[in-house]
């Protein structure tokens, strides 16, 4: 029985997320002779590879389709799927299981607005650090201004949904040029390097040099794969990253600009301010005077 009326678009619609996680290798980080993973899905599911090599089986429709670092897949309930991966490249995902309501009544496969489908991101870098955003909301961290348990899932589904609608108009586009596929698996790898520990880099050059790439090229691929310069990458790398270290009393100005890359603590006190609109001190203070919680 058909719940409700097939929705005209993904944003009349409200996601319920039920798991989510990302792996470095499939399935569940084992290794077998011949990895393998097969499931009857319960649920609608996106997954995101980030790295390997692997088939995918759709056993009712009879398709397979190649995976590897870029490819997005959206698959609906009851899908029966066959995975296998190379033993020489496992593959590492990111997957969302979630239901889908339209007004307060789930909906049934057969009224979401998509078929199923398999995508390759035309931006990696930004496919990847999207979908770990995402994760990262999942999670329900304490950040400034966010309910843990409300707002940060809202704008996970928001961004989920914006991703969805993307890639449905990727799907529609001629492929990325295998030597493009690989510079945009390097510079993702980079940019995740770089948000995880900016103080490692203290220039763009040096950012450069571990993607064994020249400064100029290293540029050019950046703003190609990014719409970002690595200048642009640091900073924002940095200033979140100070963001974090400014909830910790314990740790002096000097000593989170230092921890973040800075060598000049007067020139990342006012980058800091260029980018959010205070200083570090009414930033550590605003932080301070947070409901516990938040």
């Amino acid at each position: 029985m058909i719940a409700s009326a097939p929705p005209n678009d993904v944003r009349e619609l409200r996601f319920v997320f039920n798991s989510w996680g990302c792996s470095p290798s499939w399935p569940k980080g084992h290794r077998l002779g011949r990895s393998f993973f097969r499931r009857r899905l319960t649920d609608f599911t996106v997954w995101f590879f980030f790295e390997g090599r692997g088939t995918l089986h759709d056993r009712a429709a009879g398709h397979r389709h190649a995976l590897g670092p870029g490819v997005a897949l959206c698959l609906l309930p009851g899908m029966d799927l066959h995975v296998e991966q190379d033993d020489a490249a496992p593959l590492g995902n990111i997957w969302i299981h979630f239901d889908v309501f339209h007004g307060d009544k789930k909906l049934p496969p057969q009224t979401w607005p998509y078929a199923p489908f398999r995508v390759e991101a035309r931006n990696f870098a930004a496919a990847d650090q999207l979908m770990r955003r995402i994760l990262t909301l999942l999670e329900h961290p304490k950040l400034p201004g966010y309910d843990p348990l409300e707002n940060a899932e809202l704008e996970a589904e928001f961004l989920l949904k914006g991703m969805l609608v993307d890639w449905v108009r990727e799907a529609g586009r001629p492929q990325i040029a295998p030597l493009d596929r690989h510079h945009e698996t390097v510079i993702a790898g980079l940019v995740a390097r770089i948000f995880a520990d900016p103080g490692k880099f203290r220039r763009a050059s040096d950012v450069a040099s571990a993607g064994g790439y020249s400064v100029s090229h290293f540029r050019h691929l950046c703003r190609k794969f990014t719409d970002r310069t690595p200048n642009e990458l640091l900073v924002q790398a940095r200033i979140e990253k100070a963001k974090i270290h400014l909830r910790s009393p314990e740790l002096t100005i000097g000593m989170v600009a230092e921890a973040v890359g800075y060598e000049n603590i007067y020139y990342f006190s006012r980058q800091f301010r260029e980018v959010t609109g205070m200083t570090a001190k009414e930033f550590r203070r605003a932080g301070a005077s947070a409901p516990s919680g938040v």
